[in-house]
């Protein structure tokens, strides 16, 4: 039996944020002792809780999620929380889907709307896959493809809303992160032009997609707000807006087409 307080305390010396939560979390998850010491020990390597219990909480849903797709985060559910107060949409993308976290909750709480979830990654998909078969009541469907391009696949002013969390960390920065977030996919985390570069692109691809009133929807990095809203103006979207996180960071930013 592996002792409470020793557990806590190995967490701990590994530099383990929250030792005892993650503790209780693994007692919860592991159906065996082994099983336990395995997770224990795949911990103190700083992997993931995440890919260790192979599930996470967003908003109202358990999703599958591994190595090889992004962590779910309280700051993108934050991002869906604004995207669901800007527009009641029929008819919404999630680009850069990941695990379709965001594309899932925005269809649960918008009745009736269909949405296309799209994500380049091979070992992302079966995640997205699962996470749809679990929760897209048949109104979310799955592709793999390159966000840079679908759109051309895309009749226009086709769209209500697009949710997007793309790659936006700075590569420079590469090397210098929390060591879970270092083992999280690099395509879903860095971007090149300062992080900057699938804004860059997205922006003015997608606008011919949206209908006239719809809405773009990103999750930022705490300093991009104003390069954002920037492209947003010109690339001439209208009521451009941004929002900062339940921590006082700036996370969310918008544009609506004209």
């Amino acid at each position: 039996m592996v002792n409470k307080q020793k557990a806590i305390s190995i967490l701990s010396a590994a530099g383990v944020p929250d030792p005892a939560f993650e503790w209780r979390q693994m007692q919860q998850a592991a159906k065996s002792e082994e099983q336990l010491i395995q997770m224990l020990h795949r911990r103190t390597q700083r992997e993931p809780l995440q890919y260790i219990l192979g599930e996470w909480d967003f908003f109202d849903m358990t999703l599958s999620l591994g190595p090889g797709v992004l962590c779910p985060r309280p700051e993108t559910e934050f991002v869906v929380e604004q995207a669901l107060a800007l527009i009641p949409a029929k008819k919404a993308l999630d680009l850069c889907a990941g695990t379709g976290c965001m594309g899932l909750a925005v269809a649960r709480f918008t009745p009736d709307c269909q949405v296309d979830a799209i994500e380049l990654s091979k070992e992302a998909m079966p995640y997205l896959l699962k996470n749809i078969a679990k929760y897209g009541d048949g109104r979310v469907r799955p592709h793999q493809g390159d966000v840079l391009s679908w759109a051309d696949r895309l009749p226009g002013a086709s769209v209500d809303l697009i949710v997007c969390n793309p790659p936006y960390i700075d590569p420079s920065l590469q090397g210098k992160l929390m060591p879970e977030v270092q083992q999280e996919p690099d395509m879903a985390l860095f971007a090149p032009n300062k992080g900057l570069y699938f804004y860059q692109q997205i922006i003015p691809l997608y606008k011919r997609v949206l209908r006239p009133g719809g809405i773009m929807v990103f999750e930022i990095g705490f300093d991009q707000r104003q390069a954002v809203q920037k492209l947003f103006f010109q690339n001439g979207y209208v009521n451009v807006g941004a929002a900062e996180d339940y921590s006082g960071n700036d996370r969310v930013v918008w544009g609506y087409a004209p």
